[in-house]
């Protein structure tokens, strides 16, 4: 449990070196490996002269290979390729986040089960944001958190002359709660001066983190604040600030993490089509980490005419910039991820707000406020909401079931109205999708021919409550593309998505002359070919599957996945073959072998299959029936799903557990009887 990026481990391993005259020195915990040079005498140790080799490893056969092959090079003065310091630093940070989340965990842990404070802060936070992260996770986070507070002020310090009067320098306290304390009293200065970057400084629970008393602890964050000096994060230029920010959390971590990962190509493609002017207004209403933000950052710089930021366009910039989210670590992310883009001005126009979306209003004359809790008290934000050129975003794909209630609330108080009228609620609204939601309350923040752009699932396109909100759709917006993804062509997500992109119009007779263009691909392709397919269709249909339909024609009864791959062409085709005919026309189809069913599909007999361990002990059924089973996909929320991950599931009591009887009825027992008798005549 090192960090070997870290100082102190690096000096206790130089020291060695120097001990037993070795010309090089290592330094790992397994995950992390770091090679340096010894100094020449009475040469300092320099992290940026002297590494050779920083990277994140496995340990095996072939990468010790490669470490001697990589020492005999050095050792006979053959030139090897050295760690750039953009990607050390890189690596630096993300070591620091691993090593601190694996010391702070078990204590996140004790503080979830015994401070009773703490858990109701905890359950709250669940409630907000819809998911409950582990003690695992809940560390990760605040480690995330804890890192980038202390980068982020060893910025601002240099740049600030009050700031820089009062160093964080390496800090001296007798135990970690006073150590926390002092570190707080820097933040709250940061906050003070600047008057603004809350968001980054206070960050909710994440600010409850605990360390342990233990002095190699502390001594560890002390040397990362004395490496932050030495990095000197600015002097790495805007573009790599930016990189090193996004590549800090790669996409398998933001799964981890909770966040769903936006393909930056996607992001690219919606900014490039929705931003054009150079003083549009950009919200956000689902930030995650901001990639979106970060492209319409660098659209907007290119419509004002500049190649690279300057102090002035930076500044104009953020001004044009809202972001929103319901969960303060992403908000956190984002914020830091804009003032990246020109760091050696840090702007104090960040229009960020910790809310629900469905709670913000959206009003010329709004103005939005939230409270952030900060250890000196509380402070209200207000963020004023202007009529917006463009709305972007990856909405949830939650479906309304799985939505808080609270959340649930604050939609119907925002679109309940809209929901009612357009068949939206009861039964079908049960599978709609929140991104429905927020595109239908998107359409308030809008200006007149504003553009909306998002990536959301497909599946509203072949499902019935599709049909309701494709006539919202059409009564609202000039539906200008729906770009449906066939393979993960940018590392999407396991669900399949489209792209859906809108111009609010008022006008029904622009809105039904207006051509939408329908776009299928499933081969490799980029965001010149997609943009240029949708002002030019008819030049693209050798390479897309792409259907121009005008927006009157549009269906208002069926689904648009017909419309997208031309359906009933196909259907006529096959119909006036003489070797096709209609099952209906011969057979009634049915759902296995029960009725009432149909409208759901499956067989029903869900109950009988798919048990809880409470079922299994209530039935008295054996283990010889018992076999573990990953029902849903929604019970997965990342791609790795673990043996622990279903542990959890059985003891929150859910069906995860299938019922299989491979014995002839003489050999079964009595209790395996009984529970076939019930399946019997309840019909499963």
């Amino acid at each position: 449990k090192i960090d070997p990026t870290s100082r102190v481990v690096i000096d206790q391993a130089l020291w060695y070196a120097i001990h037993c005259g070795s010309p090089f020195f290592a330094t790992t915990n397994g995950r992390t490996f770091a090679l340096f040079t010894v100094p020449e005498r009475g040469e300092r140790f320099s992290y940026e002269k002297h590494r050779i080799l920083i990277e994140e490893i496995a340990l095996t056969e072939t990468f010790t290979e490669e470490l001697l092959s990589t020492v005999a090079k050095l050792h006979t003065k053959v030139p090897v390729s050295i760690t750039p310091l953009d990607w050390a630093f890189i690596i630096r940070l993300r070591s620091f986040v691993n090593w601190f989340a694996d010391v702070v965990a078990p204590l996140i842990e004790r503080k979830l089960r015994t401070d009773v404070e703490f858990r109701k802060t905890y359950e709250k936070f669940a409630e907000e944001v819809g998911y409950k992260p582990d003690a695992e996770q809940l560390a990760k986070e605040m480690a995330y958190v804890f890192m980038n507070k202390i980068v982020f002020y060893k910025v601002l310090e240099r740049y600030y002359k009050e700031l820089g009067a009062r160093k964080l320098k390496l800090i001296s306290a007798p135990d970690s709660r006073t150590y926390l304390n002092i570190l707080c009293s820097f933040y709250n200065k940061a906050v003070e001066v600047t008057k603004d970057f809350e968001p980054v400084f206070f960050a909710g629970i994440y600010d409850d983190i605990v360390i342990p008393d233990d002095r190699f602890v502390l001594d560890e964050v002390n040397a990362f604040i004395e490496d932050m000096d030495h990095y000197r994060l600015e002097d790495l230029g805007s573009g790599v600030v930016g990189f090193i920010y996004e590549e800090l959390l790669p996409a398998e971590e933001r799964h981890r993490l909770g966040q769903f990962y936006t393909p930056p190509p996607v992001a690219e493609l919606i900014t490039r089509w929705a931003i054009r002017r150079p003083n549009d207004k950009v919200f956000d209403p689902g930030c995650g980490s901001g990639t979106f933000l970060v492209k319409a950052y660098g659209k907007l710089l290119e419509l004002k005419g500049y190649k690279e930021p300057t102090a002035k366009a930076h500044k104009e910039i953020i001004s044009q910039l809202y972001a929103s989210d319901i969960n303060p670590f992403p908000l956190h992310l984002t914020a830091l991820e804009l003032a990246s883009r020109y760091i050696t001005a840090p702007s104090s126009e960040m229009n960020t707000i910790l809310s629900d979306f469905f709670k913000v209003v959206p009003s010329e004359k709004a103005t939005t406020s939230y409270t952030i809790t900060t250890p000196a008290g509380q402070i209200e934000r207000k963020v004023s909401i202007p009529a917006f050129d463009a709305v972007i975003a990856n909405p949830p794909y939650t479906r309304w079931v799985e939505i808080s209630v609270k959340t649930r609330n604050s939609i119907a108080k925002a679109i309940g109205n809209k929901l009612k009228d357009y068949g939206l609620t009861g039964g079908i609204g049960n599978e709609t999708g929140i991104y429905v939601h927020f595109i239908m309350y998107s359409h308030e923040f809008l200006k007149q021919n504003g553009r909306l752009g998002m990536i959301i699932s497909n599946s509203w396109l072949q499902s019935d409550y599709g049909v309701n909100f494709a006539n919202f759709l059409l009564d609202h917006f000039q539906v200008k593309a729906v770009v449906d993804f066939n393979r993960r062509l940018f590392r999407i997500p396991l669900i399949a998505t489209c792209v859906l992109l809108l111009e609010k119009n008022t006008n029904a007779k622009e809105r039904e002359s207006n051509q939408t263009v329908f776009i299928y691909t499933d081969k490799e392709t980029n965001v010149e070919e997609i943009l240029d397919a949708i002002e030019n269709p008819e030049g693209w249909k050798s390479r897309f599957l792409i259907s121009v339909v005008k927006q009157s024609e549009l269906p208002r009864n069926d689904k648009w996945i017909k419309t997208m791959f031309k359906t009933d062409e196909v259907e006529k085709i096959m119909l006036n073959s003489p070797f096709v005919t209609r099952i209906s026309s011969s057979l009634v189809p049915r759902y296995g072998n029960i009725s009432g069913v149909s409208a759901r599909g499956g067989t029903g007999a869900d109950k009988f299959f798919y048990l809880t361990k409470k079922d299994f002990e209530a039935w008295n059924l054996t283990k010889d029936y018992q076999y573990p089973l990953l029902i849903s996909p929604r019970y997965s929320k990342f791609f790795t799903f673990t043996e622990s991950d279903w542990k959890g599931l059985v003891n929150a009591d859910k069906p995860c557990y299938v019922f299989i009887c491979h014995k002839p009825k003489t050999q079964v027992s009595q209790s395996v009887e009984a529970f076939i008798k019930w399946g019997e005549t309840t019909h499963l």
